[in-house]
């Protein structure tokens, strides 16, 4: 589907937007990040299964965790692909101390939001509506999208 074409695309171009010559924050270890965010998910599905109610006799799916809908993990696995998008390989600190237009943009956090919006500016370009509804159809989904990708 187009969708999937665009999610390659947009896969394909954070990684390019990844600076190469940042020997830690680059994105072999964004593929890490994710990868472990992978496990991690399987292992609380796997304690979910386990603590389910087995006699549930209504039929319906009562669980109350990560699970209840692939929304949240997809946001997870998202903001473990973007997290260090644009990284300098300063801290923010550093960045603070050199005035660094990062800094002034962004007070506190300012490589997190900087990675994140680099992030956001390029999902809600034309290329990318196929995959951008498809993953946020509705101004509720947006909103949600940007509150979990905010908190992780």
């Amino acid at each position: 589907s187009e969708a999937k074409k665009e999610l390659y695309a947009y896969v394909t171009e954070i990684s390019f937007l990844y600076n190469e010559d940042v020997h830690y924050h680059n994105f072999e270890h964004a593929s890490h990040v994710i990868i472990s965010m992978y496990k991690l998910l399987n292992v609380l599905r796997d304690v979910e299964n386990a603590n389910s109610n087995p006699n549930n006799e209504s039929g319906s799916d009562d669980r109350e965790g990560i699970w209840n809908n692939s929304f949240t993990p997809f946001c997870l696995a998202y903001s473990c692909l973007i997290h260090d998008v644009g990284h300098t390989g300063q801290s923010n600190q550093i960045l603070a101390d050199k005035g660094h237009d990062i800094a002034k943009q962004f007070p506190g956090a300012s490589a997190e939001h900087n990675s994140i919006k680099i992030a956001i500016d390029l999902l809600f370009q034309p290329r990318f509506s196929n995959f951008r509804k498809a993953i946020i159809p509705t101004a509720l989904d947006r909103f949600e999208f940007g509150r979990n990708v905010y908190v992780c």
